[in-house]
């Protein structure tokens, strides 16, 4: 059930048009005390209906928390107060990048929803809730995700073919069956995919280039069951090579590798201060290979340098997906955030400056 009744009051209040009218003042970042609880989820929502009642354009709303647990609680109070299709949620990856265990679909699926959302790339204008080390890590360009977001309509003149490697360049594996999360099978005029956001797959089927019909199905027994108009099909994986390949990132690799055998050579990995961070990094030849074997392998950063965390979420031109909340104020982990103890250098956390923010502090 969705409170939007309570979301209404709260909208009517002074204290929240007061804020809304901060927005306009330069700098428009401030501070909110006295709220408790799920007045906080409340004020946000209150905040996200308001500003978009208002904007010109949609306005995403990034909520930052300091822990999971509290990111799982935001997230579930916001899911009653704005509705299932306007809330996406931004889970830290708990593998490294060098690892050979992948995350999960669900995760990934999770984390695309959450970045599409705030790129405004084929979903709702949204509240996103993420940890405070999701945020804080390099990823993917806004503009690169949007271009492996692909929306097919009934009635679209679109080659099957060209769709297929499309999403094939997207992460997608080509099989002969679809029968989990991340693959595709093109037999004919009949493309099966199945998103990482879905649990149903997704069929599609064309006369000639004009596309026919957009119908999800069963994985498991491969029947319909039921029509759509359109369809949003979004990236299977978050490491998205260039068009042209890896490029100058599997040269640094490679370089990466070279210096560590080296170093190895010269006696200087077998122990001192150095050795743990050397071992601490991921293997670059090891690395190297999966860029090749077009595996997830490390972040974006190592294969070109990406815009500082703060810019990566804005889509338009009056600046939408700029941070708006930030929970947990005085935790530890939001403090290490204002101090850019978690961010690389360059980046910068919190909204841009001269960019809309609110610190919410219970």
């Amino acid at each position: 059930m969705v409170l939007a009744g309570l979301v209404s009051l709260v909208r009517e209040a002074e204290s929240v048009r007061r804020i809304v009218r901060g927005f306009s003042e330069v700098p428009s970042e401030q501070m909110v005390v006295g709220v408790t609880g799920s007045q906080k989820s409340t004020l946000v929502a209150a905040l996200f209906e308001e500003l978009n009642g208002r904007a010109q354009e949609p306005l995403p709303v990034l909520v930052l928390t300091h822990t999971r647990t509290t990111a799982e609680r935001w997230r579930d109070d916001l899911l009653h107060l704005v509705g299932e299709e306007r809330v996406g949620y931004f889970p830290a990856v708990e593998t490294l990048p060098h690892e050979e265990v992948s995350p999960s679909p669900e995760l990934v699926g999770q984390r695309l929803d959450a970045l599409m959302r705030l790129a405004g790339a084929g979903r709702p204008v949204s509240v996103v809730v993420a940890e405070v080390t999701a945020a804080t890590e390099r990823l993917v360009p806004a503009d690169v995700l949007a271009r492996h977001v692909h929306r097919i309509r009934v009635g679209d003149r679109r080659d099957p073919a060209e769709l297929a490697r499309a999403l094939t360049a997207a992460g997608y594996e080509r099989r002969t069956k679809v029968q989990g999360p991340g693959q595709l099978s093109l037999r004919g005029d009949i493309l099966d995919c199945l998103p990482l956001d879905r649990s149903a797959g997704v069929r599609i089927e064309w006369f000639d280039d004009v596309v026919e019909s957009i119908r999800l199905f069963d994985v498991e027994s491969q029947r319909s069951a039921g029509h759509l108009e359109e369809v949003v099909l979004g990236p299977a994986r978050e490491f998205l090579l260039p068009a042209d390949g890896p490029g100058e990132g599997l040269a640094r690799l490679e370089a990466s590798a070279r210096r560590q055998a080296q170093r190895l050579r010269d006696g200087q990995g077998g122990g001192g201060a150095k050795a743990p961070r050397s071992y601490g990094r991921p293997s670059g030849a090891h690395l190297a290979t999966r860029v090749r074997r077009g595996r997830r392998p490390v972040p974006a950063a190592l294969l070109r340098p990406a815009p500082p965390v703060a810019r990566v979420w804005r889509p338009g031109p009056g600046g939408a997906g700029r941070p708006l909340a930030l929970e947990g104020a005085g935790e530890c982990g939001a403090d290490r955030v204002e101090r850019n103890l978690h961010f690389p250098a360059g980046a910068r956390a919190g909204p841009p400056r001269g960019g809309p923010g609110v610190r919410v502090v219970g």
